[in-house]
C-alpha cells in the first residue's frame, strides 16, 4: 500500500493531498496518489487524443472541499473496480485546459491518470467525478471505444458530429449528443450523481432508459460486483 501519511511522492516530489484523512486512507488502500499541486507537470502532451494540456495549482480551500467529495464518491465503489481500472494518479487542478479549451475533467487512461478541474462549476463536481471514471472503464473494458449496441439505441437518423446538438430524445445532456464516448460517460455520471432527475427522465424517454440499462450491463461485465445488489444499495 501507499504511505497514507506521505505529503509528497517519493519518486517525483509532487505535493499530495494531506489534509483529508478519509481520502488519504482510501487512496492508500486503492494505491492511488492524489496530487494537490500538479503545476510542475504542465504543460504536457496527451497521446491517445493528441493535445497540449495546461493547468494551475488550485486554492487550498478548494482542495479540501473536493478531497472530501472525492473520498465519498470513490468510496461508493468496490475495491475490485479500481484494481481493474489501473488508475494510479489523480491530479487536482485549476484552469484545466487542452489546446486552450476549458475542461472540467480529463483522462489519460493509457497511463492511469485522471485530471479534475476542482474550481470550475462546483455544483457539477460529483457528476464529473463519475463521468471521468467511466471514460477509464470505457477504455479498459474491451480494448475499444466502439459500441454498436449503443449506437443502435439512438434514433436511426442520428449521428454523432463532434459538437452538441439541439434537444434529441435519448440524451441526458446536450454534451452527451456530441460523441459516443461522452454519451456513455454522461449517462453513467447521471446514474451516479443525478439519480432523481434521471429517473424522472426515463419515465418518458425509452431510449435513455435503454442506455441506462446498457451502462449497467457494461459495468457489471467489467466488474461483477457492480451488480443488481450494488444498484439496489445505491
Amino acid at each position: 500500500e501507499l504511505d497514507a501519511a506521505a505529503e509528497k511522492c517519493g519518486k517525483c516530489d509532487l505535493q499530495l493531498v494531506s489534509s483529508c484523512a478519509p481520502l488519504k486512507e482510501l487512496c492508500a488502500k486503492l494505491r492511488i496518489q492524489v496530487v494537490s499541486d500538479p503545476s510542475k507537470i504542465f504543460p504536457f502532451k496527451t497521446m491517445l487524443r493528441p493535445g497540449v494540456v495546461t493547468a494551475k495549482k488550485p486554492a487550498p480551500a478548494k482542495i479540501d472541499a473536493f478531497s472530501s467529495l472525492l473520498a465519498r464518491e470513490f468510496g461508493r465503489y468496490p475495491t475490485d473496480l479500481f484494481e481493474k481500472l489501473g488508475i494510479n494518479r489523480i491530479y487536482l487542478c485549476a484552469d484545466l485546459r487542452r489546446d486552450g479549451g476549458k475542461k472540467s475533467g480529463m483522462t489519460a487512461s493509457e497511463i492511469g491518470v485522471i485530471l479534475y478541474d476542482i474550481e470550475a462549476e462546483p455544483e457539477k463536481h460529483a457528476h464529473v467525478i463519475h463521468h471521468e471514471l467511466y471514460h477509464v472503464v470505457d477504455a479498459r473494458d474491451d480494448g475499444t471505444e466502439e459500441d454498436p449496441v449503443w449506437m443502435a439505441l439512438n434514433p436511426s437518423s442520428f449521428r454523432y458530429m463532434g459538437r452538441t446538438r439541439g434537444e434529441v430524445p435519448g440524451f441526458f445532456s446536450l454534451y452527451a449528443s456530441s460523441a459516443l464516448i461522452e454519451d456513455k460517460a454522461e449517462t453513467f455520471g447521471a446514474i451516479m450523481a443525478s439519480r432523481k432527475s434521471l429517473l424522472e427522465r426515463i419515465q418518458t424517454d425509452q431510449i435513455l432508459k435503454q442506455k441506462v440499462d446498457r451502462i449497467k450491463e457494461t459495468v457489471k461485465s467489467f466488474c461483477p460486483k457492480l451488480d443488481e445488489a450494488f444498484w439496489a444499495r445505491e
